[in-house]
């Protein structure tokens, strides 16, 4: 067991301490696809609850129990999300779901699910779970978590693109390009890494991924997206629209 799924069951364990009616938690991102970074990497976590409401009081319990245990993440942090078993069952817009929390680099992001509509990335992380998701409670997420469709991933995937040209740095842009070339080629869900190694094999410019892996691994400082790294992103995107 790394020391990541370990954090993450003990992370579990005590959410469901303060929580009824847990159904399942999966471990997924970085840490069940590879590439993980120590310190760099977030941990990514998905939790299934029952379809009766869980109440604001215990939620709020459950941010707190996060909270408690973010001192010994292994991670950069941590991001979880849970979601109602009906909710994972049927997924579809607008994606909605009971808490999310995010807790990084000394930012912290709350959201009860009561209080909007939805999460669009919730879509990547189910896409995510059935792929590759570390079970740390209940069944193999493909039990759990009815499958999205391909053309709502693309969608996606195009969006978080664009996103990324103006918002993100430049290892976030390019890395995330090239997984999506994986699963627009293939319907795979790569880890940054992997969906590197994917890219140069399939003829992407390697100057602009092997920049893109050194930022990410912290070798080199990161940047918004240069010409080079922004003409590679568009490329992606105007493939996934054909």
């Amino acid at each position: 067991m790394t020391a990541v799924e370990g954090y993450a069951r003990r992370l579990d364990a005590a959410l469901g301490e303060v929580v009824d009616g847990l159904i399942a938690t999966y471990l997924h991102g970085s840490a069940a696809l590879g590439g993980f970074v120590p310190g760099r990497s977030d941990i990514d976590v998905l939790v299934v609850c029952g379809d009766r409401p869980i109440g604001r009081n215990r939620l709020t319990n459950a941010v707190q129990t996060l909270r408690s245990m973010i001192g010994g993440c292994p991670g950069r942090g941590v991001e979880l999300s849970m979601v109602a078993r009906r909710q994972a069952r049927e997924p579809g817009a607008p994606w909605p779901f009971v808490l999310h929390v995010s807790v990084c680099a000394g930012e912290e992001t709350i959201v009860f699910g009561e209080d909007r509509s939805g999460d669009p990335d919730l879509l990547m992380h189910y896409v995510a779970c059935r792929a590759a998701g570390i079970a740390l409670r209940g069944p193999a997420a493909t039990e759990l978590i009815g499958p999205v469709g391909r053309a709502d991933v693309l969608s996606y995937l195009r969006a978080e693109l664009a996103w990324a040209l103006e918002q993100a740095p430049e290892a976030y842009g390019v890395l995330n390009a090239c997984r999506a070339l994986a699963y627009l080629d293939r319907d795979e869900v790569l880890s940054k890494i992997d969906g590197a190694r994917y890219a140069l094999e399939r003829g992407a410019p390697q100057q602009v991924i092997s920049g893109a892996l050194a930022m990410q691994r912290g070798d080199e400082p990161d940047h918004p997206p240069s010409q080079a790294a922004r003409r590679f992103i568009i490329e992606v995107g105007d493939a996934l629209s054909a």
